[in-house]
């Protein structure tokens, strides 16, 4: 009878293990939840940008000025609780014999009031999460998206190898006497993309580089290096690039600045592109319905393969995407994509998202200028110490 009793209190045992253990496997939530998050909310902020860039890039194609807004806090939290309880009680099983009237073939009588065994089982997830969006606005809208990029802020990205002539043919509207403006049925100069094509090959032997120097308090200055080289052919690609340039074909250091016209020898004045400009250019070439066109909703598409072999960013326009598009928006009743397997596309793509996320964060010199602008908005007020007369002095252009 003993083996009896421990065969029951085993297979209780049994049933209770088997519905705790799931139980158990889910201790230590909190780092199993850090990889699933961490990667969700990444990808999802990727897509967004993406299909945000996409979307302003066809408001601009159709006369729109787009709204960007940015994602600045992402508060994720997770709550587990588990509780497993098991108790044994009880006495030991009785057994009863009766001496009297005992007939043959009669076992004795039991009872089993032995082990009791009991079980608690509890669970509680609870999962938060907080997303806070900032739109871009007011006099951080015009500072951040109209004014054209500063020269210091476009050429490090060439320090970090991008290629020159997409990041040249993204951010700059005139390079010298050179432009890159598109517009109508013009694609620009074709020189222009000649001394693209010279640029690029000049990065990839290294004959070229650029460098910055602080100034103080200033803008940093930017310079382009010609750096030397015992390759003739490559020494005919400087030359070249000098002649376009109208340099010296001695000079070795150039200073670029942000200006109609160079101030003295030695300089190469340029002029950038804002980020709404350069969403505009970009989204010239963007093929659009037929009826669109038609009905004066939207100018003719910019054929840039007129003064180079390709657009810089193709962008299809049909009734569906393929499942596989790199990136998809439906916008008024048609389907744009781009294909996952253009490169050149998504490098450029790519890019630009760059350029506008360095336009649309604010930095520390708009921020000073912010606190600038409203110190000079603040009343002043003078006590006399002789007279004790209170005077308030409004702020300028009030």
């Amino acid at each position: 009878m003993g083996n009896f009793l421990r065969q029951r209190v085993f297979s209780r045992y049994l049933a209770l293990f088997s519905v705790t253990l799931p139980l158990a496997s889910c201790m230590g939530l909190g780092h199993r939840m850090m990889h699933p998050d961490v990667t969700g909310y990444s990808n999802a902020i990727t897509e967004t940008q993406k299909m945000q860039l996409l979307h302003a890039m066809l408001e601009r194609r159709y006369g729109n000025l787009p709204t960007f807004v940015n994602v600045t806090q992402i508060i994720s939290g997770h709550s587990a609780q588990q509780t497993a309880q098991l108790s044994l009680a009880g006495t030991a099983a009785h057994i009863k014999l009766e001496n009297k009237g005992f007939r043959k073939g009669a076992g004795p009588e039991y009872s089993d009031n032995g082990p009791a065994i009991t079980g608690k089982l509890g669970y509680e997830f609870t999962d938060k999460s907080t997303l806070s969006y900032q739109p871009i606005l007011g006099q951080k809208y015009i500072s951040n998206l109209v004014h054209p990029m500063p020269v210091s802020t476009v050429m490090p990205l060439f320090l970090g190898g991008i290629p020159i002539d997409i990041l040249l043919r993204l951010s700059m509207r005139w390079v010298g006497d050179i432009s890159n403006v598109r517009a109508g049925k013009f694609a620009g100069s074709v020189r222009f993309y000649l001394l693209l094509e010279d640029l690029r090959k000049l990065q990839e032997v290294g004959a070229i580089s650029v460098t910055l120097e602080e100034n103080g308090k200033e803008e940093a200055k930017v310079f382009l290096l010609f750096n030397a080289t015992s390759e003739g052919d490559i020494e005919q690609v400087q030359r070249e690039v000098k002649r376009l340039l109208h340099l010296s074909p001695d000079v070795k250091k150039v200073e670029i600045i942000q200006a109609a016209h160079p101030e003295t020898e030695g300089q190469v004045a340029v002029l950038t592109n804002s980020a709404l400009s350069m969403l505009g250019q970009v989204a010239a070439g963007i093929e659009v319905p037929k009826k669109d066109i038609e009905q004066g909703l939207v100018p003719r598409t910019v054929d840039e393969r007129s003064v180079t072999r390709r657009p810089l960013i193709i962008v299809h326009c049909s009734t569906t995407a393929p499942y596989d598009a790199y990136v998809a928006l439906p916008f008024r009743g048609s389907v744009y994509w781009i294909d996952d397997k253009d490169f050149e596309s998504k490098q450029a793509f790519n890019l630009l998202k760059v350029l506008c996320n360095l336009a649309t964060v604010e930095g520390a010199d708009s921020k000073n200028q912010d606190k600038k602008s409203a110190e000079s908005r603040i009343p002043t007020t003078t006590i006399s110490k002789k007279t004790g007369k209170i005077s308030v002095k409004a702020p300028a252009g009030d």
